[in-house]
């Protein structure tokens, strides 16, 4: 039963848990929003299965178990024979409790079901529309063959049987875990929030495009605003504000700014809103009034305040036992695509170089995320 999946939502994210899924052998049903996606969907699959026959990749007999393994509809109700159900609809809560909704309706018996998202625990989604024994956090890094990794969101009130069983998809996945609970849920993607708001208090200077340069490190080199137009800024801002009322990290000071600056971004209406990469200085943005203090750094100071900023973060989560020093390091490789972890990182540039560069920039403002972690100590 648990070698069908259903994925509900056909977006960027779904469509890359399809295609992994696809590769690992499952078979997927996904469900799309509209008739004439699912049509697309299903035309697409058919041509891919033909050209592998064409060419010789497949036999007649694999094309037709290939052409069998994928189906795309728009009516909710085709997820009644998955045992597994994955939800990846937009980042917003209300939308998604509609979805389960559905999904209580129609799924089978038996069946499980994972979140995809990346900032609302399963308990806060199924909130008496659901019953949350059958949910769990499954949060799938884009792109999901790339990343290979996910998040595996458990909270008290999970059957055991639902566990065990979700467990075991994972690991047929062959995807690196990071089991968490409601306490430190979702802690991989609160890690980058204190480098991208003090990358956005550069931008001051600057500029976002410099200051996005000056953000790239060994363990982020995609840059702060480039990964947060990346994952798509509704989404970046939805699980900011999530993060900012948990803090965890004990860090949503860093980036106060930061989530204001963004939804100045996104229209009410949530269509579609400004990217990084449009906005050459904070200020551009008519409605945006500074609220920073100033920054003194040039561009090599700021650039090492950054790295520092993002290792003593790191091993902030570590000090606090939001997450294991080997998982840490091992998640921060395969989401950002790093030769190293912040771990290995720290012990390279040396302990007390690290105490002592926090210090100083402790001392300069008296924030708390530039506290040197006690791991230094």
């Amino acid at each position: 039963m648990d070698n069908h999946i259903a994925v509900i939502g056909a977006g960027r994210m779904g469509i890359s848990i399809i295609d992994f899924l696809l590769s690992k052998g499952f078979k997927v049903t996904a469900i799309t929003r509209t008739p004439e996606q699912a049509e697309n969907l299903n035309g697409k699959w058919k041509k891919t299965v033909s050209r592998q026959l064409k060419y010789g990749a497949v036999t007649e007999d694999q094309a037709a178990d290939l052409e069998n393994s994928y189906f795309a509809s728009s009516k909710m109700e085709s997820i009644s024979h998955a045992g597994i159900i994955i939800e990846t609809v937009n980042e917003d809560i209300e939308v998604k409790r509609k979805v389960y909704s559905a999904i209580n309706e129609h799924m089978g018996k038996e069946a499980l079901v994972g979140s995809n998202s990346s900032s609302i625990s399963p308990q806060e989604l199924a909130d008496g529309v659901f019953d949350v024994s059958k949910l769990v956090g499954l949060h799938f890094f884009f792109p999901v063959p790339v990343s290979n990794i996910v998040e595996f969101i458990t909270h008290p009130f999970v059957d055991e049987a639902v566990y065990r069983r979700a467990a075991e998809f994972i690991k047929r996945c062959g995807l690196f875990v990071v089991e968490q609970t409601p306490e430190n849920a979702f802690i991989l993607n609160m890690l980058s929030m204190a480098v991208g708001g003090e990358a956005f208090r550069g931008a001051a200077k600057f500029g976002i495009h410099k200051a996005n340069e000056l953000s790239q490190s060994e363990i982020f080199p995609l840059g702060a605003f480039s990964l947060f137009d990346h994952v798509q800024i509704p989404v970046i801002l939805e699980a900011t504000q999530r993060y900012f009322n948990r803090d965890p990290l004990r860090n949503k000071e860093s980036y106060q700014s930061l989530l204001a600056f963004m939804k100045l971004m996104v229209p009410d209406d949530r269509s579609q809103s400004l990217m990084f990469s449009e906005i050459g200085h904070p200020g551009d943005l008519p409605a945006w009034q500074a609220d920073m203090p100033a920054l003194d750094d040039d561009e090599a100071e700021f650039s090492k305040r950054l790295f520092y900023l993002h290792i003593n973060t790191c091993l902030f989560a570590v000090e606090h036992g939001l997450i294991d020093e080997s998982a840490l390091d091992e998640s921060i490789k395969a989401i950002m695509g790093a030769a190293k972890g912040p771990i290995q990182l720290a012990k390279e540039i040396g302990y007390g170089n690290l105490r002592e560069a926090l210090g100083q920039y402790h001392a300069e403002n008296g924030a708390q995320y530039y506290r040197p972690s006690s791991l230094l100590n």
